[in-house]
């Protein structure tokens, strides 16, 4: 979870087009934010959450851009990568269940 003032959360949200409430449930990983947004939503904080904070279930990669406030560079999807199983957000991996057999 990261932590901004309300006004930040104001501005962050009107720079990267979602509800400022949304974009709080997604800073406090109660919901996602779209896969398209995390990279906007990256930049306006400085850097401070990123993409693969904000959505891990998505194939990040870094392209070297210095511009950029993460120090590998800009993120962007990597379309062609396996997909990875996707978890609601806060939900920690559960084993598999055995099944019992009634005879």
């Amino acid at each position: 979870m990261i932590s901004i003032s309300a006004r930040e959360r104001v501005d962050v949200a009107a720079k990267v087009g979602l509800n400022e409430q949304y974009l709080y449930q997604c800073l406090t990983l109660r919901r996602r934010p779209p896969a398209d947004r995390c990279p906007h939503i990256e930049r306006a904080l400085d850097g401070r959450v990123t993409c693969e904070q904000m959505r891990p279930d998505v194939r990040w990669q870094r392209v070297p851009d210095p511009a950029w406030p993460h120090p590998e560079g800009r993120p962007c999807i990597d379309v062609a990568a396996p997909a990875v199983p996707a978890s609601p957000p806060g939900a920690a991996a559960q084993p598999p269940r055995e099944q019992s057999h009634a005879a």
